[in-house]
């Protein structure tokens, strides 16, 4: 009977109450201590001791060096591109081959300066500098497709816009040359 009692109080953890001191220096750093401090608050807190040869966690070390967690940086914006105009599966008619490209972005346009990059057919066709809208050029007839990309002012992309697909229409010099034949 004396072993199952000594086998019990060792499996038991004791709980004895304990005075802990807690303040905060001038860095503010928390501090707590088994000894009094001047400024400190007293908490009595109940303590929960493990049975003797239970392994215990290592206690965790307290620097004055701020963590991660502590340094306070500016949350990066995330901005959303989206092509407006044209539309995707547009057809478009245009004999210069131009394109007018309208864009919007979201939450706002960065105020920091930033770059449009216009990619036509997976290929940059140009990087304009702080401007919106935006519209290609001599742009063979066909299917394209277009995606624009947002950089900040040292070339990151901060967003892309959605991959469109548009056809271009211009008018043919030899219907033009066939019209005048059948008027003629």
């Amino acid at each position: 009977m004396r072993l199952a009692w000594l086998l019990l109080s060792l499996a038991l953890p004791l709980q004895a109450a304990q005075t802990i001191y807690r303040w905060v220096d001038a860095q503010g750093v928390i501090h707590f201590s088994d000894q009094p401090h001047p400024g400190a608050q007293s908490e009595t807190l109940q303590m929960t001791t493990p049975p003797q040869g239970a392994p215990t966690p290592a206690a965790p070390v307290q620097t004055n060096q701020p963590t991660q967690a502590d340094q306070t940086t500016p949350p990066e914006t995330a901005y959303t591109l989206e092509l407006t105009s044209p539309k995707d599966q547009e057809t478009l008619w245009n004999n210069e081959g131009q394109i007018p490209l309208k864009a919007r972005v979201l939450p706002f346009t960065p105020k920091q300066g930033f770059q449009i990059k216009v990619l036509l057919d997976g290929q940059q066709t140009s990087t304009l500098t702080n401007q919106l809208p935006v519209s290609l050029s001599n742009v063979e007839r066909g299917t394209h497709q277009i995606q624009l990309q947002l950089l900040d002012k040292d070339g990151k992309v901060l967003a892309s816009s959605s991959s469109i697909t548009v056809y271009l229409h211009k008018a043919s010099v030899l219907n033009r040359a066939r019209q005048a034949k059948s008027a003629g």
